[in-house]
């Protein structure tokens, strides 16, 4: 059984003898009642001297109202980058900007989960959000992948704003230059022929939506999220 030893010289610091290993800790109240218990390290890794300015260290902490452990606890607390996505991000994303989220959840199931997913949230690095952006970059357009970092962001922000996180790991991180792409109008030719085709699609629907982009120049997902009230 081990035994307990008490340091004369800084308060709170114990060393823990056993029969293989002799242990120094940090033992303090903090402001709120809460005992607790702070490993520092094992003799001899670390000596009396260096257990003694550790304990200091802790005590200048905890008289100052704050908890040595605090830091720890929230990181052994973190969740993994698909439980902050999955169970906080997303139900907010769909609240916040239904017209949008769906294609949030696509990006993060089929290009973010296989690569970060059993990372711990703050496990994420700026160096992990760049390689991510130069693959997409690779495999997609200019705006592909910029969508992907502003999503990243987006994320990151969120959990900054929620005090998951202490950084955001895309901040900073350069979006490529988008190619302006050629604008052209349709002739009268070929809006004609565009209506015939309108005129023989079974869907309507879709018909009517395709009109009203036409007619008014709006983004896809403003025409399908159009209610009556919008016009």
């Amino acid at each position: 059984k081990a035994t307990e030893y008490s340091d004369a010289t800084v308060a709170g610091l114990k060393m823990m003898v056993g029969t293989a290993s002799k242990r120094f800790a940090f033992r303090y109240q903090t402001a709120g009642g809460r005992k607790r218990y702070a490993p520092l390290g094992t003799f001899p890794a670390i000596d009396v001297a260096e257990a003694r300015r550790l304990a200091l260290e802790m005590r200048a902490i905890v008289d100052r109202g704050g908890d040595p452990l605090e830091d720890r606890d929230r990181v052994k607390a973190m969740p993994t980058f698909s439980e902050f996505v999955r169970q906080e991000y997303l139900p907010y994303a769909y609240q916040a900007k239904p017209g949008s989220a769906h294609d949030d959840e696509s990006k993060f199931r089929l290009h973010l989960e296989p690569k970060w997913g059993n990372l711990r949230l703050c496990d994420v690095t700026t160096r992990d959000v760049q390689m991510h952006h130069a693959a997409m970059r690779q495999s997609h357009s200019a705006g592909t992948a910029n969508r992907h970092l502003a999503l990243i962001s987006a994320t990151f922000r969120k959990a900054l704003e929620w005090g998951r996180v202490d950084r955001n790991p895309a901040a900073g991180v350069k979006a490529f230059r988008e190619e302006n792409q050629r604008q052209r109008f349709l002739t009268s030719d070929e809006i004609g022929r565009l209506f015939a085709a309108m005129e023989a699609e079974p869907n309507q629907t879709a018909v009517s939506a395709l009109k009203l982009a036409l007619y008014t120049g709006a983004r896809r997902e403003e025409v399908l999220q159009a209610r009556w009230e919008h016009v």
